[in-house]
């Protein structure tokens, strides 16, 4: 079941993918209690260990973004690349409206002067409130929640050199159980082509 909401994501280029699943966030969730007080008092921001943060965007729409905290203690041109699912949990219907950018598969690029990735127009602030149809909050709490899968580069490349036409023949190398090898360099026994 896909629930649509008009609104941006985190880029002009993106699309929004938007459905609803059963299983609970992998990662992380949080519930905020007596919300519809903050909703009523105007909160802007609440922030949960600094990890997530939800917002009012004016009158209109909640807003949710994961940043990375304690940036300070990490080195240099740091940067964490990561699959962002973000989730609010429909109490009502017992499930996870799931929202993510469609745009490079959900993977943002977290670093120095990008710090958190997140959605301006989750859902618009008539939605979350409507108790009636939805169950975004219910009795006084909502329910947020993320997937993060950061994407770690192994280092490790292969690299083949090839000689066009070689002289005099062809020299095999089979190389037994490839897939688990796993130094970094292998030599072949020396061979003479020409």
């Amino acid at each position: 079941m896909e629930t649509n909401f008009c609104g941006s994501g985190s880029s002009s280029n993106s699309e929004i993918v938007r459905y609803k699943r059963d299983i609970p966030p992998a990662h992380y969730s949080f519930k905020v209690e007596s919300s519809s007080l903050l909703l009523d008092t105007k909160a802007e921001k609440i922030e949960s260990g600094g990890w997530f943060s939800t917002q009012i965007n004016g009158k209109d729409y909640i807003s949710l973004y994961l940043a990375i905290e304690e940036t300070k203690s990490l080195p240099h041109r740091w940067e964490v690349n990561a699959e962002l699912k973000l989730f609010v949990f429909d109490q009502k219907e017992n499930n996870y409206l799931t929202i993510q950018d469609s745009h490079d598969g959900g993977i943002k690029r977290f670093h120095e002067m990008k710090t958190e990735w997140g959605f301006a127009k989750l859902i618009p602030l008539e939605t979350f409130k409507d108790i009636c149809n939805y169950g975004y909050l219910y009795d006084g709490c909502c329910v947020f929640g993320a997937e993060v899968f950061v994407i770690k580069p192994s280092g490790k490349y292969e690299r083949v050199s090839m000689v066009k036409n070689p002289d005099h023949g062809t020299f095999t190398w089979t190389l037994e159980k490839f897939s688990t090898m796993e130094e970094n360099t292998y030599f072949s026994k020396a061979f003479t082509i020409g």
